[in-house]
């Protein structure tokens, strides 16, 4: 199948509420427009001490509620702590078929540069934990606000924003420039194979394609301690 066809079935597939079209980025200012447009998804700080970004989609779920404790104890008091995951959507049950949909971009790959969302690759950061589809399936918006707050020091909380729009728009341009992008594209094949990108590829769209039909949202929490 060529690439347009996939991106075409992956978003027929799904019926998104919209269709996306965005221009292909270019091998010299990918990395940059999207760190822009991450940036534009975190609310202003209302403290200047310090601020620091989290990805949550790595933490198994198990070992979520002693992480957050962890990133409280060594946080110094006024930080400002933006963490950013992903949850099954709030109409989705558990185990029905749109669940089953969703689920599929979080199955193992064959690179293990898919098991890292593409916001924490965009920003170059390591990731404590090898791979990441335990939280988005198991683990909610209000579970993760009720541990920020649970404890004799809570976090102070700050905003929360649905960036699910934005991080599809985010999906699509990095499936994208692994297809239009000839540096990326040869790097990434030269790396992983050709099934490890048209794997790659798939399933960046498919994940897209979920969060434009609300099969998963996007969240971005910002705490202050």
């Amino acid at each position: 199948m060529s690439d347009a066809k996939t991106s075409q079935a992956a978003s027929d597939f799904f019926r998104p509420k919209s269709a996306y079209q965005h221009p292909v980025l270019g091998p010299n200012n990918a990395q940059a427009q999207l760190r822009m447009r991450l940036s534009s998804c975190i609310s202003p700080s209302p403290c200047p001490i310090s601020h620091r970004l989290v990805f949550l989609d790595a933490v198994p779920s198990l070992r979520l509620e002693t992480y957050i404790r962890e990133l409280r104890t060594a946080l110094t008091r006024g930080t400002c702590l933006t963490l950013k995951f992903t949850t099954i959507g709030t109409s989705i049950s558990f185990f029905s078929r749109s669940f089953v949909l969703a689920m599929l971009p979080f199955l193992s790959r064959r690179s293990m540069h898919g098991q890292v969302t593409p916001d924490v690759q965009c920003h170059g950061l390591p990731s404590q934990f090898p791979s990441r589809p335990a939280f988005p399936l198991l683990s909610s918006l209000s579970q993760v606000l009720q541990l920020l707050v649970s404890s004799p020091t809570p976090f102070s909380i700050c905003s929360v924003e649905n960036t699910s729009e934005d991080y599809a728009m985010l999906l699509n341009d990095y499936a994208h420039d692994l297809g239009d992008n000839p540096i990326v594209r040869q790097q990434f094949v030269q790396r992983w194979g050709m099934e490890g990108w048209r794997e790659e590829r798939l399933y960046a769209l498919w994940e897209a394609a979920a969060f434009n039909a609300q099969f998963l949202e996007r969240w971005s929490v910002t705490v202050q301690k």
